[in-house]
């Protein structure tokens, strides 16, 4: 394709005919010259928008990028309405690639149960791969709203699901070769499905019904970083029972082959939520059918501590992502 905004035509059959999803609330979404998109909302809800863009690894699909932006979002109570792409693409790319990016954002879309608003596609020079952002955007109602400083001493430490899910599917994808060398398809397939486990806006909706006082989505760099953000925006300590941590035996045997910490690896998927009540929560999860466990409680000391039988360790400060380095 040619360098700069791609033509009208393309755009046409290869991006807008693509985009089916569609939300009551939209009143000005992806078209021909449209510059921003529109929605109504009542005079009483707030606009919530996140932005993430996908993490570094080749031809990774914009599914990723759109789960995460979307779990972002839900985690301060807002119910999601659709998001925008925007995207520079290399000059060698065709055209069929663009069709693919465009379909996998309107799966995505679809399985959410929102709209591609529109976005931005462009053609430059400076890009050797597709470098896509995605910015998701919703409503809360202003009394409702939760941030992930709402964290308290005394309260449960839960996480929804599985930690490293993400990671998981895009490692049993990308290294699919690898992994068949030491381990059976079935576990590889099952490792591939958990990215279709990657939406939490049903655990989100039942965390913020049932008092949730702070909730933080564990995407890049796992438990771990989310666990310490999450302490460091309310400012308190924490205790967790490593042990607690829900790991899926896929996750395990992959991490091992590859020599990676699940703690610090991509966890889309999966929410880490601050409540009164864990045991409680978890069973209203569990009802819906969603994984939850307790794994820890928050406290008024600065320490983050790590606990492994008898064995006690300090949560470490950010790292990057441990998918970065295979």
């Amino acid at each position: 394709m040619k360098t700069g905004k791609i033509s009208e035509s393309v755009l046409k059959r290869s991006v807008l005919k693509r985009i089916k999803t569609k939300r009551p609330e939209v009143v000005a979404g992806p078209a021909i010259g449209g510059d921003f998109a529109a929605f109504d909302i009542e005079p009483e809800e707030r606009i919530v928008i996140s932005t993430n863009g996908l993490p570094d690894i080749p031809d990774l699909p914009p599914w990723y990028g759109i789960m995460s932006a979307v779990g972002s979002l839900v985690t301060s109570g807002a119910r999601p309405i659709g998001v925008m792409v925007g995207g520079y693409l290399p000059e060698d790319m065709e055209e069929a690639t663009l069709k693919a990016l465009t379909d996998d954002i309107e799966k995505a879309c679809s399985v959410l149960g929102i709209q591609a608003l529109g976005g931005h596609t462009q053609v430059s020079a400076a890009v050797s791969k597709p470098v896509l952002t995605v910015t998701a955007a919703g409503a809360v109602e202003k009394k409702k709203m939760l941030t992930s400083a709402g964290a308290r001493p005394g309260q449960d430490i839960l996480v929804t699901k599985w930690i490293a899910m993400g990671g998981t599917a895009i490692l049993a994808n990308a290294k699919e070769m690898e992994i068949a060398k030491k381990y059976k398809q079935d576990l590889i397939n099952d490792a591939k499905y958990m990215k279709e486990l990657m939406s939490v806006i049903p655990e989100a909706a039942v965390a913020v019904k049932s008092g949730a006082t702070a909730i933080h989505d564990i995407s890049q760099g796992g438990i771990y970083n989310a666990l310490w953000e999450m302490a460091g925006a309310s400012g308190v300590g924490l205790t967790i029972d490593i042990k607690k941590i829900p790991l899926r035996q896929e996750t395990v045997e992959i991490c091992e082959i590859f020599e990676i910490n699940p703690y610090r690896l991509f966890s889309g998927g999966s929410l880490l939520i601050a409540c009164n009540d864990g045991e409680k929560m978890a069973e209203e999860l569990i009802d819906k059918n969603i994984n939850a466990v307790v794994i820890g409680r928050f406290t008024d000391s600065n320490d983050r501590i790590i606990t492994n039988e008898e064995e006690i360790t300090y949560l470490d400060s950010p790292k990057p992502d441990e998918i970065l380095r295979i």
